[in-house]
């Protein structure tokens, strides 16, 4: 199998089914703890579904990239928490401005 058709099937089974709370915290490197922070302050959001958990890709990234920062600057829950928030409104802000920009008649 060539690891493109392995990607595409590993991505697609996390979009055909549910995902345990331990494949998604193998994923973020991230302690129960500090996933349940992200989930009950709606960083990502994960569904019931049968006897496991669904999330969307989207959400996978979010808590991989939780755990990166939690990791890389030694944070607590708290500091992740805010430094993960911090660079979402950051993003958002530089998506605006590139949208707007296209807006601006060219010179």
């Amino acid at each position: 199998m060539r690891i493109e058709e392995e990607f595409d099937a590993w991505i697609a089974s996390f979009e055909e089914g549910p995902i345990g709370l331990p494949e998604l915290m193998g994923l973020s490197g991230l302690p129960r703890d500090s996933l349940r922070v992200l989930v009950e302050s709606g960083l990502i959001e994960l569904r019931p579904e049968g006897r496991g958990w669904r999330c969307s890709l989207r959400a996978i990234e979010k808590v991989r990239r939780a755990g990166r920062l939690r990791s890389d600057f030694a944070l607590n829950d708290a500091g992740m928490l805010l430094a993960f928030t911090l660079f979402e409104r950051i993003e958002a802000l530089e998506e605006e401005l590139r949208r707007l920009r296209c807006q601006l008649p060219r010179t």
